[in-house]
């Protein structure tokens, strides 16, 4: 009889750690911001504008990362796969053509583009 308290107790808590996981709340996944969150705000003309108001974390500068590459722990931004220069480069990108913006920590950035993304990537998808 015990066992079967002791696994139903179990059962209620792997229940209860999975509904306070990150999304909960309602408010999605933090790494992604999608174009529906973003129309939510008005007045807002960039993405860099966007990323501000409602993921600020994903501008946090991280430190250097490396001491023989200085500049790899800097903030990196790529459009639609391709590289365009650091966080400056999202005053750049007209919000209402952003169909999503996803945040890479250094290490998922470093695996996906290599060497020197030690900082993460902000990944930038427009709409077609």
């Amino acid at each position: 009889m015990w066992r079967l308290r002791y696994l139903a107790i179990l059962s209620c808590l792997a229940i209860a750690c999975q509904s306070a996981g990150p999304n909960a709340g309602g408010r999605g996944v933090r790494s992604i911001l999608m174009a529906d969150e973003i129309q939510t705000l008005a007045g807002i003309q960039t993405a860099f504008e966007a990323v501000q108001r409602l993921r600020p974390e994903f501008l946090r500068y991280r430190g250097e990362t490396s001491l023989q590459s200085p500049g790899a722990g800097r903030l990196q931004v790529y459009l639609n796969g391709t590289p365009i220069g650091g966080v400056d480069a999202l005053h750049q990108i007209p919000v209402g053509e952003v169909r999503a913006i996803r945040f890479l920590n250094g290490r998922d950035a470093t695996t996906r583009y290599g060497t020197n993304h030690g900082g993460g990537v902000i990944e930038v998808t427009l709409g077609s």
